[in-house]
């Protein structure tokens, strides 16, 4: 999964947790391994009133191929 953290600090940048921060925001993506230290700053974050958004992951580009003209004669 992944996840936006914002920081209580609006203009935060620097390392909490683990994680990087820039202007108050980090995305990290986060397995399903409890011990993954991810997973453990990600609790962290919870129980500290930072935000946490879950993310949608970016669908890539249609990869359609398309033919170029005359080529397939």
């Amino acid at each position: 999964m992944q996840y936006r953290i914002t920081a209580p600090v609006i203009d935060f940048t620097g390392v909490s947790a683990g994680v990087n921060f820039t202007g108050g925001t980090a995305d990290i993506d986060v397995p399903d391994d409890v011990q993954h230290p991810y997973a453990r700053a990600l609790a962290y974050f919870r129980s500290q009133g930072y935000g946490v958004d879950e993310v949608e992951p970016e669908k890539p580009a249609s990869s359609r191929k398309t033919t170029p003209k005359g080529a397939d004669q």
